[in-house]
């Protein structure tokens, strides 16, 4: 739906979204990586745990946690 309003490019760096996601060895990762799985995020270490999607503040510990994530293959992609 973003992207067919014009407001999300395919082709163009989460961070540029998402500053906080360009750590890590994420931060050439495209949108359309992201969204098709080939990041190498299959897994989130260390995994959400029910505290966190118990926490008030919810949308911003989650944001946090995956914004912090490493990839588990060294470049988007390699898994394919």
């Amino acid at each position: 739906m973003q992207e067919s309003q014009d407001e999300l490019n395919p082709d163009e760096k989460v961070s540029t979204y998402w500053p906080d996601f360009a750590c890590n060895n994420k931060e050439s990762i495209t949108v359309a990586q992201l969204i098709d799985h080939s990041v190498g995020m299959a897994c989130i270490s260390p995994p959400i745990t029910i505290e966190m999607l118990q926490h008030p503040n919810l949308k911003h510990i989650i944001r946090d946690h995956i914004a912090k994530a490493a990839m588990e293959w060294p470049e988007a992609g390699d898994y394919k």
